[in-house]
């Protein structure tokens, strides 16, 4: 038996009620469902364990379904006669012309199952509103790039991936990377799932990840089974978190052979006599910001040589008001009058 990931979520409510870190109202609020039915299914969980949140008509066809001869003559008046249709126009002319009443939401689970797709018009916008945080701590976890110069001058402009609960706020792991890229996110879910376990659910936004360069490398496709060529065929290339490729085609991989590896040079620091014991992931050395020497001497002597003579040749910087310094600094500001206001904080590990 396999949970989808609602049930999977349910699961979790289900054992945390059980448990009594939750009362029902606050799991009827997680689940989305009333008390009634909460009870309802917390007494099928206590009854028949996970199989009691499964619905009972999983599996079994609908008595609803159309015909066979239905669903084909539908699916070939759209690719034919009414081809470039939206589905709403569709279905109006399926029913006056053809005798043919399907409504929309039907119209649309067929045609797109069979690879057809609506013709999208612009539409207006729609009016958006900041959801709340999630309740509990692992609940939902938020990954994202920060593109920043977090070396400043003594080295290459990096990306941060970082981790962070949405229910506390909390920085679960971070990966320094050349660039935001997909084998980067995938380090820190490893990150994190070997440090805190596992999250119930993770968010992204849309930035295209799915970016692969193969300048350096030449691939030869082996002949397959009877002297088979791929050639002009369509491959998928797979780089693995270890730097090996993979060729696969229609999910079946191919013999390859590389013709030439490419040699990558790291990037050196700068030659100082204090260098930091450890390196950024992908063989990227660091060092220790410089520190401007203390001008000499002291008392009344002293103290006029270092407001005078050495203060226009110390070097002063200020973080701009985007560096990570400052956004920790608010975040901690507005953590102090959260608490001064009698809101307190927890996380259950």
């Amino acid at each position: 038996m396999t949970l989808s990931q609602q049930e999977t979520q349910h699961l979790m409510v289900l054992n945390a009620l059980e448990r009594g870190e939750l009362i029902v109202t606050d799991a009827a609020t997680l689940l989305d469902r009333s008390v009634r039915q909460t009870q309802r299914l917390r007494a099928a969980y206590r009854a028949r364990g996970p199989a009691g949140l499964v619905h009972g008509n999983r599996g079994r066809p609908s008595s609803r379904r159309l015909a066979e001869a239905i669903r084909a003559r539908v699916i070939h008046l759209a690719r034919t006669t009414y081809a470039r249709v939206n589905f709403q126009h569709l279905s109006e002319l399926l029913a006056d012309r053809d005798g043919l009443v399907l409504s929309r939401p039907t119209l649309h689970r067929l045609l797109t199952a069979a690879g057809l797709r609506s013709p999208r018009t612009r539409r207006r916008a729609k009016h958006r509103r900041r959801r709340e945080r999630f309740p509990q701590t692992g609940m939902l976890v938020q990954l994202d790039g920060s593109h920043h110069a977090w070396l400043e001058d003594r080295g290459p402009k990096l990306t941060l991936h970082h981790a962070v609960d949405d229910a506390t706020g909390t920085v679960l792991g971070a990966v320094f990377r050349a660039q935001e890229d997909a084998q980067g996110y995938l380090l820190l879910l490893r990150q994190i799932t070997r440090t805190v376990g596992l999250p119930l659910a993770v968010y992204t936004d849309r930035h295209g990840i799915n970016t692969i360069s193969l300048a350096p490398h030449h691939l030869q496709i082996l002949p397959g089974p009877g002297g088979r060529s791929y050639a002009k065929a369509r491959v998928e290339v797979h780089e693995r978190l270890d730097s090996t490729l993979a060729v696969y085609y229609q999910g079946h991989q191919l013999d390859t052979r590389l013709l030439s590896v490419s040699t990558q040079h790291p990037l050196r620091a700068r030659p100082h006599r204090r260098v930091h014991p450890h390196a950024l992931p992908g063989g990227i050395p660091i060092s220790p910001p410089r520190r401007q020497p203390r001008p000499g001497g002291t008392g009344q002597g002293g103290r006029a040589l270092r407001q005078g003579t050495h203060a226009s040749a110390r070097r002063t910087w200020k973080p701009t008001p985007d560096h990570p310094w400052h956004q920790f600094a608010r975040e901690g500001k507005r953590r102090k009058e959260l608490r001064e206001a009698g809101v307190t904080f927890s996380r259950n590990r």
